[in-house]
């Protein structure tokens, strides 16, 4: 009986150990998602500075103060790939959010 209740606390306490492992790997993992997501932000919003810039150009270029000049196929190209980051970016505010009440939701006819 006593090697019973031995075996049984050994089983137990390497049970505690898996699930204390299992917890600290599952922090592990959301914090490199964290990371993750934090690092594509950063991408987007570089993305969207650029477009920016451009946006800068056509607009001195249609005031006649540049020589850049961009073709409305073009524009129309940026613009899509910019709203589709910004998409991104609102997908990923939504899941900070998480379950906090909070109204994100992005009207996609505003863009179009």
């Amino acid at each position: 009986m006593k090697v019973e209740l031995e075996e049984f606390r050994a089983e137990a306490t390497h049970l505690k150990n898996h699930q204390s492992t299992i917890r600290r790997l599952e922090e592990r993992n959301r914090q490199l998602e964290q990371l993750k997501n934090t690092k594509e932000v950063v991408e987007i919003k570089q993305r969207n500075q650029n477009t920016l810039d451009l946006f800068k150009d056509r607009e001195q270029a249609l005031q006649g103060t540049s020589t850049v000049r961009l073709s409305y196929k073009q524009l129309m190209k940026i613009l899509r790939t910019r709203i589709g980051e910004l998409e991104s970016l609102h997908r990923f505010a939504l899941e900070f959010a998480g379950g906090h009440h909070v109204d994100l939701r992005l009207p996609r006819a505003a863009f179009f």
